[in-house]
């Protein structure tokens, strides 16, 4: 096995959706986090009404939209750009 990793490099005015998948049922919730409004925010999943959308959940959701906010600010003082690095490990025959 070799570790290996994927980067990506964006801008935060770059993202747009923000997909969540429930645990439970795996339905994909799809949100705007550019015209993201808290009270539309899911509370249950809509296909199996579990409960994986709580207050804390939606909290930290609404604290991401307003993080993107600040980071996708058209100000070139605020721009930020992001780097997500994906670890993973590879067979050595993937190589």
């Amino acid at each position: 096995m070799v570790a290996a990793h994927k980067e990506y490099i964006f801008d935060f005015e770059d993202l747009h959706l923000l997909s969540i998948i429930c645990n439970k049922c795996n339905t994909e919730i799809i949100i705007d986090i550019k015209n993201s409004i808290a009270d539309k925010l899911p509370q249950k999943c809509p296909t199996c009404k579990f409960s994986a959308f709580d207050e804390e959940f939606n909290a930290a959701l609404v604290n991401f939209c307003k993080v993107y906010d600040v980071f996708s600010s058209k100000s070139e003082n605020k721009k930020v750009t992001a780097r997500i690095i994906i670890r993973s490990e590879l067979k050595t025959s993937e190589i």
